[in-house]
């Protein structure tokens, strides 16, 4: 549910405003939050990765309009030396959700390298905040899912099932 809603999303959203860049990671965060397949975890999940999203965009932005990519970029080693020294900066703090300082570093890797790769044709405004749209997307997709009711009775008749195949066994 969670990709079949992240993909109807992603492709009646795109189809009336150019807004997603790298579509992958809707699919990647909704499936990430659907994993525990709690409710309650799915929401720390899909805070865990916002929050992530903010800080690794975020910091991108800013790293983007100090160094443009047209000018900066045209060795690959400014993307290695940022993604080192942001990485740092991002799983320095021991309090943050380790989903968060995943996605951070996800987003800031992916945006350095695409500033080294593309340079002058990347917009260093749009392109991380389309990024960013696309993975929460997929993170709120995931938890969304978890709120209907076909994949909790899927569950429930797994559990049923399997008791049932318990008891015969031993008896």
């Amino acid at each position: 549910w969670a990709c079949f809603m992240a993909g109807v999303i992603i492709q009646v959203g795109s189809s009336h405003v150019h807004w997603v860049t790298f579509p992958i990671f809707a699919y990647v965060m909704a499936v990430t939050v659907v994993g525990e397949s709690t409710l309650g975890k799915a929401m720390q999940d899909t805070v865990a990765v916002c929050t992530g999203t903010v800080q690794g965009v975020g910091m991108s932005l800013v790293l983007l309009q100090l160094l443009p990519p047209a000018k900066c970029f045209a060795n690959i080693g400014v993307s290695i030396a940022l993604v080192a020294a942001t990485s740092f900066l991002i799983t320095y703090p021991s309090s943050s959700h380790i989903l968060h300082k995943r996605v951070a570093l996800a987003h800031s890797g992916i945006i350095y390298v695409t500033a080294a790769v593309q340079q002058q044709h990347m917009d260093q405004v749009f392109f991380p905040l389309r990024l960013a749209g696309t993975t929460i997307v997929g993170a709120t997709c995931g938890m969304l899912a978890l709120l209907l009711p076909l994949p909790h009775l899927a569950l429930l008749q797994v559990k049923v099932t399997h008791a049932r195949t318990h008891v015969r066994t031993h008896h």
